[in-house]
């Protein structure tokens, strides 16, 4: 996937840049699953109204992702081979 960097992802936040470990148990918001897919958060909000990829809503407007969750509904989506 685009911008994966290990067991860890970098996130830059008011021009600061710190990295934050994602294992099965981190919650992403928007914006650091767009930039850990190199998508925009309009993107992600996208994908989340479409239900092609799982969130969690936690208030009114509050979402978060579990990472797992994610790469398995994106595995779903992906297209392995094209034939004609």
């Amino acid at each position: 996937m685009a911008g994966e960097q290990g067991a860890g992802a970098r996130i830059e936040r008011e021009g600061r840049s710190m990295s934050i470990p994602v294992d099965q148990f981190t919650l992403l918001d928007k914006h650091a699953l767009a930039q850990r897919l190199g998508m925009s958060p309009g993107g992600i909000l996208k994908l989340v109204a479409t239900r092609q990829i799982p969130a969690i809503k936690l208030g009114h407007r509050t979402l978060r992702f579990s990472w797992p969750a994610v790469e398995k509904a994106l595995a779903k989506l992906t297209i392995l081979e094209v034939t004609r």
